[in-house]
């Protein structure tokens, strides 16, 4: 402060009222204050809005650590909630991955047991059409066998063994009716 107006404070100029304050009271009021402005003003001024700043700093930093805090905890809010909802959708997208090849895999087993059963058919028809062919084969060669013993007596046995798979199997030449079967000689 300058010291012009330390002066103005310390010889006050007022002018006299009747019903007023105490002009000595006024005048020591304002002796004290000079003495204060000039020794201790400074510093208790100075500590004063040091103080008051701090106070604000305290207000503002108590501030930005509530936002802080609040942000902090509606990340961790949005953070669990989205965890939640990834972790909710990979549970269905596996359920429903595992319920797809479930149902694949009991298709394609279903489809195995349709494809065995028809192929189980088909092979029962083929040895049945098999056994009626061998029965008829077998009756067949019976009646040729019979037909030839009526018609050529010595040829019959000799037929019949072939037919029926009892003859001994060396090959036959072909014989003319009216030739006899002959035995054939050793080649040289």
């Amino acid at each position: 402060m300058e010291q012009r107006h330390i002066e103005r404070i310390r010889n006050p100029q007022f002018p006299v009222a009747r019903h007023g304050y105490d002009k000595r009271e006024v005048d020591n009021f304002m002796l004290e204050l000079a003495n204060w402005l000039e020794s201790r003003a400074a510093e208790e001024v100075g500590s004063f809005a040091v103080k008051r700043k701090l106070e604000m700093v305290g207000r503002s930093t108590a501030n930005i650590l509530m936002a802080a805090e609040n942000e902090a905890e509606e990340l961790r809010r949005t953070t669990e909630e989205e965890m939640r909802q990834v972790r909710d959708n990979s549970v269905r997208e596996v359920e429903d991955k595992l319920a797809a090849a479930t149902s694949k895999a009991r298709s394609t087993v279903e489809e195995g047991q349709r494809r065995r059963a028809a192929l189980e058919s088909q092979i029962t028809e083929l040895e049945a059409l098999r056994d009626r062919v061998l029965n008829d084969l077998e009756r067949l060669g019976e009646e040729l066998g019979t037909a030839v013993a009526a018609n050529h007596p010595g040829a019959s046995a000799d037929l019949l063994g072939t037919l029926s798979g009892k003859a001994d199997r060396r090959p036959r030449r072909r014989t003319h009716p009216a030739e006899a079967p002959t035995e054939r000689e050793p080649s040289p």
